[in-house]
């Protein structure tokens, strides 16, 4: 799994650990010409390769920070990426990639301190991938709460490529 480093910049959740690529839907766009768009100009994905994302569900936020409410649905989805690519900081939101597996992955979402801290958002969309994809046993008593926070797509299957 690729994970980014948000830049110092950045007004919220600097320097945390973010999704490989995120970003909101602008008015007349539509969720899929985001991913292509975000895509680009987060990580130097072309087009071509990021019409393969695989739409895997929505995971929700709702949270109250010390500067409001944060109320938002994340749509996610599913991208395998050739094992020799490497994403490209270009449009300098983020600073660095880093790829880890999924026991680290694991691991970097448990973590509330630190340089390695992963924002709320990336956390949520990175349990939700490890649940689906069996690195987090579903039936796991610590975790079955965590299921009901997901909301698979409609006719989504997001299972891993033969």
């Amino acid at each position: 799994m690729w994970l980014a480093r948000r830049s110092a910049d950045k007004a919220i959740d600097p320097l945390q650990l973010d999704n490989l690529v995120g970003g909101g839907i602008a008015a007349g766009q539509t969720v899929a010409s985001t991913v292509v768009k975000e895509a680009l100009e987060e990580a130097g994905i072309d087009a071509a390769l990021a019409r393969r994302a695989v739409p895997a569900g929505a995971v929700h936020v709702f949270r109250a920070p010390a500067d409001g409410i944060q109320l938002e649905t994340i749509f996610v989805h599913d991208l395998w990426l050739p094992a020799d690519f490497v994403p490209v900081p270009t449009d300098g939101e983020v600073v660095e990639f880093r790829r880890v597996d999924l026991g680290t992955a694991a691991r970097l979402i448990a973590q509330t301190e630190g340089p390695d801290r992963v924002t709320v958002d990336a956390s949520l969309v990175v349990l939700d991938c490890l649940l689906r994809h069996g690195a987090i046993a579903p039936d796991a008593p610590e975790f079955l709460p965590l299921e009901a926070l997901r909301h698979p797509a409609p006719g989504a299957d997001a299972g891993a490529p033969d």
